[in-house]
């Protein structure tokens, strides 16, 4: 069953011996531990990279045809860890997903500069700052880079497919950024033991706000849930490392 913002404050007021509410907005108690739930949601992201940030997704077309070679990182993207593109020339062909690699500017920009743009397959592009990129219309994209950190320029595509590279022909590993949503229906996304450490987290804090002083009880159960939940993130990690092992982070933190 998803636990909600309503159902945290709900029980954090319970504790309290406050006067329960339907609705977050219903008083300045219960909006107030709103905003202390939020916080402590933010201080949980910070401190456990949690494996459930990591989505399948694809990337955003531009689909501006003076800059083909171009696609957008989703919004909530906080890091782009892999992506591949599908090279097959016809629809009607079997998909051939090939990975895109991740240059630096630095190298990107020293392997397009190579190109003679008066040979046939090759034009210029102007990325979004003007800047000149020697662009291969004869293939797909074999790198990638970014120079803003929201679009993802990439040094070819195959004019003779697309006008444009497009979204639907991509695979894209992101780490997204977590939001909290202050409504009564936002669902608490998290592990069931720190969403547990969260409500006890939270109770504390609200505990010490409204009653001046700490909860030995609360703490001693936070402190366990705190134990239990480095336990379980050292396990994460550990995960995390063998299935990224040789696979370096391409992408923007």
């Amino acid at each position: 069953m998803s636990t909600t913002l309503l159902d945290v404050v709900q029980d954090i007021l319970s504790t309290l011996d406050s006067d329960l509410v339907s609705s977050i907005g219903d008083t300045v108690e219960a909006d107030q531990i709103a905003d202390i739930v939020k916080k402590v949601y933010r201080d949980i992201i910070d401190e456990y990279q949690l494996p459930a940030q990591r989505v399948i997704t694809t990337l955003e077309s531009v689909s501006d045809t003076s800059r083909p070679n171009l696609l957008k990182l989703p919004d909530d993207a906080q890091a782009l860890l892999q992506w591949n593109y599908d090279h097959r020339l016809e629809d009607t062909d079997p998909i051939r997903y090939s990975p895109v690699e991740y240059l630096s500017p630095y190298n990107f920009l020293r392997i397009t500069n190579q190109r003679n743009v008066s040979e046939e397959g090759f034009e210029v592009v102007y990325v979004e700052t003007g800047t000149p990129i020697i662009v291969d219309t004869r293939y797909g994209p074999k790198y990638w880079t970014s120079f803003d950190d929201k679009y993802i320029v990439t040094d070819a595509i195959d004019l003779h497919v697309d006008a444009t590279l497009q979204a639907s022909k991509t695979q894209a590993w992101i780490e997204k950024r977590w939001v909290f949503h202050k409504l009564d229906s936002f669902v608490i996304n998290l592990p069931e033991n720190l969403i547990a450490l969260l409500q006890r987290t939270a109770e504390n804090e609200a505990y010490a706000l409204y009653k001046q002083t700490v909860n030995p009880k609360l703490e001693q159960k936070e402190s366990r849930l705190r134990i239990r939940a480095q336990r379980n993130k050292h396990r994460t990690q550990q995960y995390e490392n063998n299935l990224l092992n040789g696979a370096p982070n391409y992408g923007r933190k």
